[in-house]
């Protein structure tokens, strides 16, 4: 099977048990902390390459510490990360996760390659993100083309 996971991908800090939040700046001591790749596409993807599948997946996401983290749990477990876009601007790699895979299949259909179809994508999920869902605005296919670069 080959699959490509297109959409969200975000860095999930997990703790358990937690038995109750601590106030102020108390702590509390438990017994497992892990660090894992989620989010609708980073999830899935890392799944999909842990069964087995060749996977890629295809976002944005920060140029930080925490996306450096990220592509390394991603790729730690065979997922092809080739397709993801790093980004500083919040706006421009926002969610959108609906928008994003819209952006993505619109570009595949205008016959882009799997890069250029994540960054029109992404540049789809930035629009959105500008206002207030998915039927903000006025934009266009242009628009969204310009935005991508």
């Amino acid at each position: 099977m080959r699959a490509l996971c297109a959409g969200v991908h975000v860095l999930d800090v997990l703790v358990r048990p937690v038995e109750a939040i601590p106030e102020g700046q108390d702590g509390e001591l438990v017994e497992e902390i892990r660090i894992t790749a989620a989010g609708s596409a980073g999830g899935t993807a890392l799944v999909l390459a842990k069964l087995g599948a060749a996977v890629g997946s295809a976002g944005a996401i920060g140029t930080d510490a925490a996306g450096d983290m990220l592509l390394a749990l991603l790729e730690r477990d065979g997922v092809d990360t080739g397709l993801l876009v790093r980004q500083d601007d919040v706006q421009t790699s926002a969610g959108c996760g609906d928008a994003f895979s819209a952006g993505f299949l619109r570009g595949l259909s205008l016959g882009l390659d799997r890069r250029d179809a994540a960054r029109l994508g992404r540049a789809a999920a930035a629009k959105v993100a500008e206002g207030l869902g998915t039927d903000y605005g006025e934009y266009d296919l242009a628009a969204v083309e310009q935005l991508a670069g």
